[in-house]
């Protein structure tokens, strides 16, 4: 799939996951907390896992999918979506973003096609991340993207190098991709 096909996709709304768990009726109490996210090594499908022990399946959409993460509610949960990029092998290209028993956003970068490292902020309302591009000298350039969940809408970017001038969330990513490559 390509990035711009990708995009389209996921602006209409169509990136959504199939999740089989019960619905809900609006009287009945909030969800459970996540305690666990695991990717199936067999199907490739996320696995959420709340304290009640109850395991929920969101099918994989995309090719692959990686580095499913639970943000500080407990209630939000994400991983990224790997398609080809006109390559032989994956690469991580939006973020899906879980919460309320069914995936409520995706995240594609603005800049660069290829996500680097992502993580949540603001107890999961905000997810940031860093993206580059595939190969050559471009690669070693980042863009920074900070986004409201609820809405989407980016809240903060920045194209700067990593300095000592860079936000704190600039900061948490570049420390997120430090530990990925040891």
């Amino acid at each position: 799939m390509t990035r711009s096909l990708f995009a389209l996709i996921a602006a209409a709304g169509l990136l959504t996951g199939t999740v089989s768990a019960r619905s809900k009726h609006p009287s009945e109490q909030t969800t459970p907390p996540l305690t666990r996210i695991y990717v199936d090594d067999t199907t490739g499908d996320v696995h959420l896992v709340d304290s009640t022990g109850k395991d929920i399946l969101v099918r994989k959409w995309t090719e692959a999918v990686s580095d499913p993460k639970i943000a500080s509610d407990r209630m939000t949960a994400g991983w990224l979506l790997e398609e080809r990029a006109g390559t032989s092998y994956t690469v991580p290209q939006a973020i899906a973003i879980y919460r309320s028993d069914k995936v409520v956003r995706t995240f594609i970068p603005s800049d660069w096609p290829m996500i680097i490292a992502w993580a949540f902020f603001a107890s999961g309302k905000q997810v940031g991340f860093s993206s580059s591009a595939l190969h050559g000298a471009e690669s070693e350039r980042r863009s920074y993207e900070l986004h409201d969940v609820q809405t989407g809408r980016i809240l903060e970017r920045w194209d700067g190098q990593h300095s000592g001038k860079s936000p704190a969330w600039v900061q948490q990513l570049n420390d997120v991709e430090q530990r990925r490559r040891r």
